[in-house]
């Protein structure tokens, strides 16, 4: 029987030994590409700025045809680990956001929900934001289009993560009355593996302006957990680190009747900085990405744009962009050079109205 006991024992930290990696990964969070992750995962005061996100200069912009303009936005976006596209031993990632503009489009409110899972649901890291923007132009011109624009937004969350332990096997489960002392239909001790329910605030600013006849440049920076909410399953001494991003980046229309016409192609350069902080120097990450991209606008209406990523740990992030009609479909891939299992497949759909 003690043969028995000291097996499960075993079992049991196997199993943690297993899962730590995804506890402190847990602690940090995924890194986002800049112009397929839900921009309000990006920074706060992005909301309400989808469509210039993905119609910086194909919308006519003189007097005869106005700049078109959308007022909401849906988005839902959807990862998966490529190795196990078809196995529920996988990472799912699925995303949510709805983004409206009001009062004069100077104000922006927008909702999403996250949802990370690994391994048929044995990790789970589950959240949902309200977010608040707030854009002020600060110069137009004279037919009321801004040049310049200056945006700030502030984003509350609640989060949940926590383990599905239905399938492990821990010493709580040993039962002397039980033939063999192992005893499945007991469940784990909620004690050793606890869950999180965490609140927390996010805040950013966002810059969007015309400089000259043909480029377009955006630039922001945010801060994410301000809160520091405690974290740890283990040690509830440990917080969630705090979050900053930086990014900018320039489109170029190679065409210079693009603006005017809706026809032609424009070309795309971004640059994005993350750092996570930690109380543990090992944990502490930083994410570095830049890229290029290329779209070629057919009218006003319809684009095919393409896009490639370098990201920090040899990632690479090809992305084929296809809208029409105010539907965006986008396909991206993560390729990672040193581990194929983190591979990704990613598939985005959006609609502007």
């Amino acid at each position: 029987m003690k043969g028995r006991i000291h097996k499960m024992q075993r079992l049991s930290m196997l199993l943690f030994c297993l899962l730590a990696p995804c506890m402190l990964r847990a602690q940090t969070d995924a890194p986002a590409s800049l112009y397929f992750d839900l921009p309000l995962l990006v920074n706060p005061a992005r909301c309400g700025l989808w469509q210039e996100d993905m119609e910086p200069f194909a919308s006519p912009q003189d007097e005869e045809t106005p700049v078109r303009k959308t007022l909401q936005s849906v988005q839902l976006n959807y990862k998966n680990q490529c190795a196990g596209a078809f196995n529920s031993e996988s990472l799912r990632i699925l995303s949510a956001a709805y983004q409206a503009r009001f009062f004069n489009n100077r104000m922006a409110l927008g909702a999403h929900f996250y949802s990370n899972t690994l391994n048929a649901s044995s990790m789970r890291d589950i959240s949902a934001a309200l977010t608040y923007a707030y854009h002020w132009d600060i110069a137009a011109d004279e037919n009321g289009n801004f040049l310049h624009r200056v945006s700030f937004g502030l984003q509350a969350a609640y989060r949940y993560w926590g383990y599905n332990t239905a399938n492990m096997q821990t010493g709580s489960m040993y039962d002397p009355s039980y033939l063999g002392g192992y005893n499945p239909s007991l469940h784990p001790s909620q004690d050793e593996f606890p869950e999180k329910h965490m609140f927390d605030a996010h805040f950013g600013v966002h810059y969007s302006g015309n400089l000259g006849d043909r480029w377009r440049v955006n630039a922001g920076g945010a801060i994410f957990h301000m809160f520091r909410p405690h974290s740890g399953l283990m040690d509830d001494s440990r917080r969630v680190p705090l979050r900053w991003a930086a990014y900018a980046d320039a489109s170029f229309m190679l065409s210079p009747n693009l603006r005017t016409t809706g026809q032609g192609s424009e070309l795309g350069f971004t640059a994005f900085y993350g750092y996570q902080a930690s109380e543990y120097a090992a944990q502490r990450s930083y994410t570095i990405q830049a890229g290029l991209s290329y779209r070629y606008h057919f009218s006003a209406d319809l684009f095919l744009g393409a896009s490639f990523l370098f990201r920090t740990e040899q990632t690479f992030v090809p992305q084929i962009t296809f809208d029409i009609q105010r539907f965006t479909l986008c396909f991206q891939m993560e390729f990672n050079a040193n581990y194929t299992y983190n591979n990704l497949f990613a598939i985005g759909l959006s609609y502007r109205f």
